[in-house]
């Protein structure tokens, strides 16, 4: 699969997710966690991508957070808006 999913920490999820929105135009989800070092309140933010769009996420969040931790991983699968169709009849 060429789909690749980033979680970003960050302390600015409205302008990290503001800039994935813009320039990536894929959808985003993000949550409120805690740090389970330091205790502190944070956002996790997640998207998934192509594999050509990772640069273009690294450079948002580098420009916006640069203190932020990002990881980048396989995607085994990705199913629908901007991937591939979800199967209507799927087999066990």
């Amino acid at each position: 699969s060429s789909a690749r999913t980033a979680t970003i920490i960050t302390n600015h999820p409205q302008e990290v997710i503001a800039e994935l929105l813009a320039q990536l135009h894929r959808g985003v989800s993000y949550w409120e966690v805690t740090g389970g070092y330091t205790g502190q309140k944070r956002y996790l933010v997640q998207t998934t991508v192509t594999r050509p769009q990772v640069g273009e996420v690294k450079q948002a969040v580098a420009r916006i957070d640069p203190e932020a931790f990002v990881t980048i991983g396989v995607s085994h699968e990705a199913m629908g808006a901007g991937f591939s169709p979800i199967p209507a009849n799927v087999q066990q």
